[in-house]
């Protein structure tokens, strides 16, 4: 992901594709499943084993029983971005989206998909449909705050590693990635005071990072 943050603070971003709400449930059925629920929850239970070409096809079974599927398009979804294939996850999101144009869970992982293709204004507007519907999706404002930094405007960013933090003062990351924000705007003295917050939650701050806003501040902490 292009990132407006110097590269040599070192920061990592993992992206994580979240089962945030079922659709149906993970357990695997007996035999060849008969309806489109059934083939959806076999591919579930295919994922949590990584297998994701089994899900997928199981989830290709679940359209053709049910082409307006929404879990189907939504699961596959989830089985394509699993093996790196964006763009047929993105697709797959706006399959479902199509059908349910108010599921947070598919703008959240569409947003997700976009982020992993450096398309940061889409994976933006996916967050911000998110926090449309659900104001209170702390991994929503985390995300767009990762997305804004991504497209250089700080203040939003930091405007929504804020919120974050109003909705879970104890989420230490953050208050590490708020501090990575102040550190591009050269606010280096809220960025130590995000970076002491951020260590007493047990975040460990990568040793790069330090050493630059050392530098960078003229202090050692």
């Amino acid at each position: 992901m292009k990132n407006t943050v110097d590269k040599s603070t070192g920061i990592i971003l993992t992206i994580v594709f979240f089962f945030l709400l079922s659709y149906a449930s993970a357990q695997q059925k007996q035999g060849e499943p008969k309806d489109a629920n059934s083939y959806i929850d076999r591919g579930i239970a295919y994922v949590e084993k990584d297998q994701y070409d089994q899900a997928i096809s199981d989830y290709n079974k679940a359209l053709e029983i049910d082409p307006k599927s929404a879990g189907a398009y939504y699961y596959r979804g989830l089985a394509y971005a699993k093996k790196g294939q964006y763009d047929r996850a993105i697709s797959d999101f706006t399959g479902a989206l199509k059908i349910n144009p108010k599921d947070p869970n598919a703008y959240f992982n569409r947003g997700l998909a976009y982020v992993e293709k450096d398309q940061s204004d889409q994976a933006v507007d996916d967050f911000t449909k998110v926090i449309e519907i659900d104001p209170k999706s702390t991994v929503a404002y985390f995300y767009r705050g990762i997305g804004y930094v991504s497209k250089g405007e700080l203040d939003w960013a930091v405007n929504d590693f804020t919120k974050v933090l109003e909705i879970d003062p104890k989420a230490a990351g953050a208050y590490y990635y708020r501090a990575t924000a102040y550190y591009s705007r050269k606010d280096y003295n809220n960025s130590w005071k995000d970076i002491k917050r951020a260590q007493d939650f047990g975040y460990k701050i990568p040793s790069k990072f330090l050493e630059n806003l050392r530098k960078a501040s003229g202090r050692q902490s």
